[in-house]
């Protein structure tokens, strides 16, 4: 039997963190299917499909993944 400090994680709780890591895991799957990912955007001619990956993996995925980090830490 489970002490008070060793109960799992209400489902709500992990489903709030879960919901933060989302970008991370949707990012990295819109990268697998990407490839080739040096060609150019053709209604975006500034940027490259590499470039926009990099950019979501430089700023968004870290900051998401943070902030899931956080809420599940606080809600545990």
């Amino acid at each position: 039997m489970p002490t008070s400090d060793e109960l799992p994680l209400d489902r709500k709780k992990v489903d709030a963190a879960f919901i933060w890591y989302l970008p991370c895991l949707l990012g990295l799957v819109v990268f697998l299917f990407s490839f080739p990912i040096d060609r150019r955007i053709p209604f975006w001619p500034h940027l490259t499909i590499v470039e926009i990956f990099f950019m979501w993996f430089l700023f968004v995925t870290p900051i998401t993944t943070v902030i899931a980090f956080v809420v599940l830490m606080k809600r545990r």
